[in-house]
């Protein structure tokens, strides 16, 4: 590292990166590097097709579309309109069940009772007794 350090700075000269690019894009030295089968074959607008994202996004794609199965037939309406039906009652049916668990629930259920009790006992304008309801009888009949 410390060799490193000591060393000085390289300087590129000026032309040298153009130079490398037109002898690579013009020059003799652009028959060495030489295109692709299918960039000979399809021309040059084939590349952006041979890059990996775009060669490995269709692979996956084609895989994915294999994985179907080959007996797998589209629902009929029929069947649609089953499938929807059916979601629509379990969303109902869960949307009930979660409703009466709910504990607030519960204790207006309780108070609402409550209050059917004392309606109850109101009945006919004369009010009946605690002790009374059970064997029923009423004020002032005992």
């Amino acid at each position: 590292m410390a060799l490193a350090a000591r060393a000085a700075e390289v300087e590129v000269p000026a032309a040298l990166v153009e130079q490398i690019l037109a002898e690579m894009t013009r020059g003799p030295s652009r028959v060495l590097v030489q295109a692709s089968l299918a960039e000979r074959i399809f021309g040059r607008w084939i590349r952006p097709v041979l890059e990996p994202r775009f060669a490995l996004g269709l692979a996956m794609a084609l895989l994915s579309i294999a994985v179907i199965p080959r007996d797998w037939r589209p629902p009929t309406p029929a069947k649609l309109w089953t499938m929807a039906e059916n979601r629509v009652y379990r969303v109902f049916d869960r949307a009930v069940k979660n409703y009466e668990d709910l504990a607030l629930v519960a204790d207006v259920q309780d108070q609402i009772a409550g209050m059917r009790d004392q309606i109850g006992e109101w009945r006919d304008g004369e009010r009946l007794t605690d002790g009374a309801n059970a064997a029923g009888e009423r004020v002032g009949e005992r």
